[in-house]
């Protein structure tokens, strides 16, 4: 199981890129980002209540991403999530093959449906039918990618023959990871054009583990090998369901709780990172390093 690191980038914590380099010094896998372009007034987070104020703070993902490409060389670098209904598929496919072209692929493609609704609509986009969306502008940037020469006609999006390049390193794709709960249209999603799944972030323990099952007996199903569906899971709880909103449920975690996550299925776990100053923020990293150290050894 790889151990990884989630902060949402702002303008108001460490520089991103020495985040980046800080958390590849320590050993971990991956740094994931998140998206949101707009905060509408009144927003609340999913589990319920209001957002952190950093919501309203977070830088453009991809720009964030290519610094800490800069500056490091391992460490594999994502967002977690890109909410894809909102953006144009054309540009959006040509910005995740960029980047991992200049990161030597290394990038990791969470999507996500988009919980905001007002965010979802403010981009013109009628909120009922953004998973529709996200699905055609999925398989529309995935034609784009793999073909020469590319064309698409859906419902919501529709292109005439077009050349774009670079293509992605990854072959064929850098991993997409679809995020939220598992209901039987994302299960469907994931299985048609995903690599993988982030579940919810507080979800954890028995209904983890029967979700995955879940998730691999219906991969098993239509063919998919089982095994090579990743889990991306967030920790993010601190005891039982509660969460530091300030922090973004910057808990500390045990080495049994990372067993739990790799004995569940889950393939990478990324430890919360609050979005601050690095006299906050690296003697937190070193703390989880400890732990993972422990649990690998």
């Amino acid at each position: 199981m790889q151990v990884g690191l989630f902060c949402l980038a702002t303008d108001q914590m460490m520089a991103f890129a020495d985040l980046a380099k800080e958390a590849e010094d320590r050993g971990f896998d991956v740094l994931l980002t998140g998206e949101h372009d707009h905060i509408p007034v009144g927003s609340q987070v999913w589990s319920g209540g209001d957002l952190p104020q950093h919501y309203r703070r977070i830088l453009d993902p991809f720009v964030a991403l290519t610094t800490a490409a800069n500056a490091t060389d391992r460490i594999k670098l994502g967002i977690a999530v890109c909410l894809v209904a909102q953006h144009d598929p054309i540009s959006l496919a040509k910005r995740v093959a960029s980047f991992d072209f200049v990161s030597d692929g290394r990038f990791i493609f969470g999507i996500g449906y988009g919980y905001i609704l007002k965010e979802v609509a403010n981009h013109g986009i009628n909120p009922k039918m953004r998973r529709g969306i996200l699905r055609e502008k999925m398989l529309a940037i995935e034609t784009i990618w793999s073909n020469s020469v590319a064309s698409f006609a859906g419902t919501y999006v529709s292109f005439e023959d077009c050349e774009q390049y670079p293509k992605p390193v990854q072959a064929p794709r850098p991993p997409v990871l679809l995020g939220g709960k598992l209901r039987e249209e994302s299960i469907e999603h994931i299985l048609e054009f995903c690599d993988g799944w982030i579940p919810s972030a507080m979800m954890a323990g028995h209904a983890l583990a029967t979700e995955i099952a879940t998730l691999r007996e219906r991969a098993e199903r239509i063919g998919r090998d089982p095994a090579s569906l990743q889990v991306t899971l967030m920790h993010t709880a601190t005891s039982g369901d509660e969460r530091d909103a300030d922090n973004w449920g910057a808990a500390m975690i045990t080495e049994d709780a990372l067993a739990r996550y790799r004995d569940c299925g889950v393939t990478t776990v990324c430890l919360p990172v609050p979005s601050k100053e690095a006299s906050e923020t690296i003697p937190l990293l070193d703390r989880y390093a400890d732990i993972v150290a422990k649990f690998r050894n």
